[in-house]
């Protein structure tokens, strides 16, 4: 119990750090996977009075032909002694322009310059207003989930720092022995590495398995359905990240709490 009093601050702040960096990158994974399904549903009409084959911009990734057959069809149905044959060939091309990713605002802008500087194009049509939305609503998540993250990690470091110093007051006497006798760093900081690192082990742990829980939840798989899109988790690889991380932030709050202590006396 006193063991749990002593490092659960330090174990929560660790916890705090390494779930919102997780929650950060499956957020991004999600954001970018469905900016990618936009990106394929979302075309820019283009009317040519020329047949369009290749137009060398970096940003279209397929050029495809829209076939107006039907609409004539149904044309010639509606209005008697209409003569296809003559409308088909006053008609201009019509063409979908397909992007390799979701563009940006500016990127539209630039892009529309450039068409309209081919001669044979007299008309297009980007669905600005309704691009503009998806981007802005994508770049407001983005931009909220990296604010949230950036807090906790704030919040939760000084957590650590204060872990340090209530560790660093109880082993005060021992660690004054060593940098008497002129220890090095990690030999006298060694205690309040060790304990760092078994809670380092403990919150991993901890993560790993409420990573487990999220990614097998009905709510975490709904959303997924919903939006269409599948994620792909390498949970080993996370936690061997998360536990370089972890250690790499005791090291460093360590380092501060020590020195900064030795600076003040």
């Amino acid at each position: 119990m006193n063991y749990l009093k002593n490092h659960l601050s330090l174990i929560l702040a660790l916890i705090s750090i390494l779930f919102s960096i997780e929650v950060y990158f499956i957020f991004n994974k999600i954001v970018a996977n469905y900016s990618q399904k936009i990106a394929n549903n979302y075309t820019i009409i283009v009317v040519s009075n020329k047949p369009l084959k290749n137009l060398n911009l970096k940003k279209i990734s397929e050029i495809e032909s829209i076939n107006i057959e039907n609409s004539l069809q149904n044309l010639k149905q509606n209005l008697q002694g209409f003569d296809i044959n003559k409308l088909k060939s006053e008609l201009p091309y019509f063409y979908k322009l397909h992007f390799s990713k979701f563009p940006t605002p500016n990127e539209i802008k630039q892009l529309t310059i450039k068409l309209k500087d081919i001669p044979s194009i007299k008309k297009i049509e980007t669905f600005r207003a309704n691009q503009n939305r998806i981007y802005n609503l994508l770049v407001l998540t983005k931009t909220i989930s990296i604010i949230f993250m950036t807090i906790i990690l704030f919040i939760s470091f000084l957590l650590i720092l204060k872990q340090m110093e209530v560790w660093k007051l109880e082993h005060n006497e021992r660690m004054y022995i060593m940098d008497l006798f002129g220890a090095p760093f990690l030999l006298k900081s060694g205690v309040l590495l060790r304990l760092a690192i078994v809670d380092s082990i403990i919150s991993v742990v901890i993560i790993g398995i409420i990573l487990l829980f999220i990614l097998n939840s009905n709510i975490y798989q709904n959303l997924l359905n919903q939006l269409g899109i599948t994620i792909n988790v390498n949970i080993i690889k996370n936690l061997a990240l998360f536990f370089g991380i972890s250690i790499i932030l005791s090291i460093i709050s360590t380092m501060i709490v020590i020195f900064s202590k030795k600076s003040k006396n």
